[in-house]
């Protein structure tokens, strides 16, 4: 679980090939995967906010994944 820098937004990476986006509240907004955003097609191993609206995500495809667009 990694908060971003204005602590108002969690995200959390799974072997199940998502990455799931909540509230400070821990209420769900958003999932990110490889069937609705292009995302990684095997275990997503650890993510990292760089600022508020960017997060990078890395896989078992040995892919790298910037996210920004789509938060």
């Amino acid at each position: 679980m990694k908060l971003n820098a204005s602590q108002n937004l969690i995200a959390t990476c799974s072997r199940d090939k998502t990455i799931k986006i909540w509230n400070a509240e821990i209420e769900f907004i958003q999932r990110l995967d490889h069937e609705k955003e292009k995302g990684h097609i095997n275990s997503v191993n650890n993510i990292l906010w760089i600022d508020d609206q960017t997060l990078v995500s890395c896989s078992d495809d040995r892919g790298i994944i910037v996210w920004s667009d789509n938060l």
